[in-house]
């Protein structure tokens, strides 16, 4: 009786200890209310996120009372920003924006030197800052010709690149954000084409689709010489 009360009290130990660090796999989550949920006050946070820990607190912005919840991620000076705070030593997810009305869950981050929106395993690129808006539920990409809000998420802008039928395969779940022209964000998708021949033998062919990130059309499609011309025999 006494061991299984010990081994109770222990597995209890450790999903208490467990529970905090899974509760901060992301800084900030947006809530399905459109509320701006905290989550930054730890003993690490003060080494990771490089700010004092008494300056940052748990705490939850109610979209409708707040003044502005915009949230922020740049880079300035070789580090990153969420807001006012340097994360440039934080290993995990900035912010997760949950399932809300037509808008689907969403995780941005940084990778390298880009900042990345990651959605369904499809993550996506840029290296423009990033805002957010809960109380307009909006995304928006700070380019050099100004703020371009991102009407068109990256598992939609793939799957516009699959129903396009010039590619129907991504080998690789990544996908690269950029400003065309002025004023105009697209996707760059790199696929294939891949052809069964005789169910037998399959066929690839690399290609490149360049998909609106307004809306969700295919601006162009890139590959071999002959497939831009014939491309249309394989779709």
């Amino acid at each position: 009786m006494v061991k299984k009360l010990v081994s109770a009290v222990f597995l209890a130990s450790l999903i208490f200890i467990e529970l905090p660090s899974l509760a901060l796999a992301s800084l900030v989550t947006i809530n399905k209310n459109g509320e701006t949920i905290w989550k930054v006050l730890s003993s690490q946070d003060e080494v990771s996120l490089g700010v004092k820990r008494n300056s940052l607190e748990v705490k939850e912005v109610a979209s409708d009372i707040a003044e502005d919840t915009r949230i922020a991620i740049k880079r300035e000076d070789g580090k990153i920003y969420l807001n006012e705070f340097d994360v440039t030593n934080w290993q995990e997810d900035l912010v997760e924006i949950e399932e809300r009305g037509e808008t689907k869950r969403a995780v941005i981050g940084v990778q390298g030197t880009q900042f990345t929106i990651e959605q369904n395993g499809i993550l996506a690129l840029t290296d423009f800052p990033i805002v957010i808006d809960p109380k307009a539920n909006e995304l928006s990409l700070i380019t050099p010709s100004g703020s371009i809000f991102l009407s068109v998420l990256p598992t939609e802008a793939v799957e516009s690149a699959l129903r396009s039928r010039f590619i129907n395969r991504l080998p690789e779940k990544k996908i690269f954000l950029k400003e065309e022209e002025v004023g105009t964000l697209a996707y760059t998708v790199n696929g294939e084409k891949v052809l069964d021949i005789f169910g037998i033998l399959e066929y690839k062919i690399p290609v490149t689709a360049r998909v609106s990130a307004s809306t969700g059309e295919i601006l162009g499609v890139q590959g071999p010489e002959w497939f831009k011309i014939f491309g249309f025999l394989f779709t």
